[in-house]
């Protein structure tokens, strides 16, 4: 992602690739707490990413989408997924990758219920989604 954002700094797309691609590179890796890609370093690096996604193209759900995961992954910032997830399912309703990542916030509020709603339109949508059957 990163060679695509210097091959294309205006892609928002793949700002917000790359914003996914920076967390979740630093939260999977084993030894992550001494390794360049630390949590603690690679979340200020994500968030800039999917706020440049945002800047770039504002009517684009993947950069509200990239921005609300991390806020729940990564800040536990309930309120500001929740705001970032209503904005990229308004912009892209039927959108399962957005579904999805809308129902790990709705199961880490409690609303489990409404979380397995949610994940079932997500396989509606797409249902060779490893991901949503396995979902929140």
């Amino acid at each position: 992602m990163e060679k695509a954002v210097a091959l294309d700094p205006g892609y928002a797309v793949a700002w917000a690739a790359l914003a996914r691609a920076i967390f979740f590179a630093a939260d999977q890796t084993p030894t992550a707490g001494s390794s360049a890609y630390g949590l603690a370093q690679a979340l200020p690096r994500a968030a800039e990413a999917a706020n440049k996604a945002i800047a770039l193209a504002p009517d684009l759900a993947e950069g509200w989408a990239a921005r609300g995961l991390l806020r729940i992954l990564g800040y536990q910032d309930w309120a500001g997924a929740r705001a970032d997830f209503e904005r990229a399912l308004v912009i892209s309703p039927g959108d399962a990758e957005v579904l999805l990542e809308s129902a790990y916030l709705i199961d880490s509020v409690g609303q489990l219920r409404e979380a397995i709603a949610v994940l079932r339109k997500a396989i509606a949508l797409d249902p060779l989604c490893a991901e949503s059957w396995t979902g929140a």
